[in-house]
Parts: C-alpha cells; structure tokens; sequence
C-alpha cells in the first residue's frame, strides 16, 4: 500500500502535513516536490548511494546521475538520519543528522548460538541483490580453492538488465570452476524459506565493495550466524564483534578466514555467541526510543 500511495503521489498535490519522513536512496522526484512545501518538519532517511564506478548499464548510471545531483537538496532539510557513521560521516556537514537504528521486524528468532561440532559440511549463506558491486565474483573465487566440504546459496533478486548480466557471468564462472554443484542460486523466495536459509546457514559471508549498512548482516546475526565480509564502507561497523573482515577483493584472504572458523570451533561458537549479542541493538523498542527521543526536541 505505501509504495502504491507513493507511486501516485507524483501524479497528486502534496498534503499539508506536520511532519514528512522521507526516504531516499535513489532519484526521488517526490523529495523535490516535498522540500519545496513550508510547513512541516522535513526528515530525510538517507541510505546513502553505490558509487557510479560499481554501476554498468546506461538507465542504472542515468538514474544515479540524477540521484547525486540532488545530494544538494539535503542542505535544506532539518534533519538527515542515517544508519552508519560511514554514511553519516558523507552528510554531515549538509544538515543535523543522526545514526537512526533500524529494527528487524521477523516474527520468530533464534536465541540459542551456533556449533560446527560434528560438522563436516559447511553451509555458506548470502542474501543480497544479484550487483558486481557486490562482488559475488569474489566470493566463489575464494571457494574454488577451499579445501572443506561446503554448500554455498546465493539468495537474492536478479530481474533487472545489469543483473541478469552479472548473474550469467557468476553461473559461467562457477560452471568454469565447477562448483555449479556446490554454489545454487535461489531467487524470489519467501520469507519463511529465507529464515530456512538463515537457520541451516554456518557462515554469512559479504564480499560487497560498498555498503551503507547492510540489513542481511544483522538479520543473520539474528540467528546466531557468524559473519565474514569485506573491509569496505560500514560492513566492518555493521557486523561489530559478531564476525571477521577480509581485505577486499582478495579471495585469498576470505578462503583463510573461512578456513580458520572451520577448524577453530571455539572462536566459532565465540563469534557466534556475539552475532546473537550484536543483533539485540536492532530491536523495536530501541527503534521506538530513538524516534521519541529525536521528535521530543522539535515542535512540529
């Protein structure tokens, strides 16, 4: 309902409201027509921008063109959240500006930690879209040199042009190093086969070269999974004490670090015990907290 509401709104005149939540990611012709209303406190949740160096299709690099251009308008909202110091740290110059946390909103979570004992297979889990800029690449090159046991799922949505292209790549590649076995790619499924995925997973793994908070981290830190990613952007802040970084595009040093936790079953169950523990700062009450706390010092 809200992305319909939305989608029309473009079409309709702005209400006159106390106070608009805006969110922004991507081009946004409604946050052009909301800043130039009067009345009313202007938020703006900024999830930041992919560098256009990470984007390879005219519409993709056109769209974030348009985008950028419009970084300019932060400087006439009130208030800028966003959900890293990464991210904070582009804007904060632009307005006053908050890290906002966020919330995980599943039903049913685990609260009991992970063990490889009596393990002999390790199941390797992401969930992502299907981008290059979320070097998946790097990923299964750093598998194709593993020597332990392992099944890999790759969950995450590949419609667009650009990323059906870096998706026949990544099937070349694993076909190639045949792991087409071992590395499955799953798109479109439900969120009660995603929390199946969560639940059978050992390892998380992000080899992204660029993110602004990334949810998948903590979702998987939710149940107990240790993660492993890249020493990019806000993945570092984002996993805390629940996982370990690897240096970025070098699948050398990711094969290592899955390697270590594989053998190394008390660090394992150590960085398990904290994901659980790093997880619990995404909580509703924490998100609710926050929100009155910010509002209770602005009249709107």
């Amino acid at each position: 309902m809200a992305i319909n509401y939305l989608n029309t709104m473009h079409r309709r005149k702005i209400p006159n409201c106390d106070m608009y939540i805006i969110d922004f990611g991507s081009y946004s012709k409604l946050m052009e027509r909301i800043l130039k209303t009067k009345k009313g406190l202007k938020i703006v949740d900024f999830h930041g921008l992919t560098p256009i160096e990470f984007v390879d299709d005219k519409l993709s690099i056109t769209a974030l063109e348009k985008a950028t251009k419009q970084l300019e308008l932060l400087e006439k909202v009130d208030i800028i959240l966003t959900h890293s110091k990464f991210i904070q740290d582009k804007v904060k110059k632009l307005a006053k500006n908050y890290i906002a946390p966020l919330a995980l909103f599943s039903d049913i979570l685990p609260n009991s930690y992970k063990t490889l004992k009596n393990k002999n297979t390790l199941n390797i889990l992401f969930v992502g879209k299907i981008s290059k800029h979320k070097g998946i690449h790097v990923l299964i090159d750093a598998l194709s040199t593993l020597d332990i046991p392992f099944e890999c799922n790759i969950v995450g949505d590949y419609s667009s042009y650009s990323s059906k292209k870096y998706f026949k790549k990544l099937k070349k590649q694993a076909l190639s190093l045949k792991l087409n076995k071992k590395v499955k790619f799953l798109r479109g499924i439900s969120n009660e086969k995603l929390q199946l995925e969560y639940k059978k997973a050992d390892l998380f793994i992000t080899a992204s070269f660029h993110e602004g908070f990334c949810i998948p981290i903590i979702e998987s830190m939710s149940f107990g999974i240790p993660v492993i990613g890249s020493d990019s952007s806000a993945i570092p802040s984002t996993i805390g004490k629940g996982g370990v970084s690897f240096k970025t595009s070098n699948p050398a040093d990711l094969k290592n670090k899955i390697t270590q936790l594989f053998y190394d079953k008390k660090k394992y169950e150590k960085l398990s015990k904290k994901a659980l523990a790093e997880s619990k700062k995404y909580t509703n009450n924490n998100y609710l907290k926050f929100y009155k706390e910010l509002l209770r010092d602005y009249r709107y």
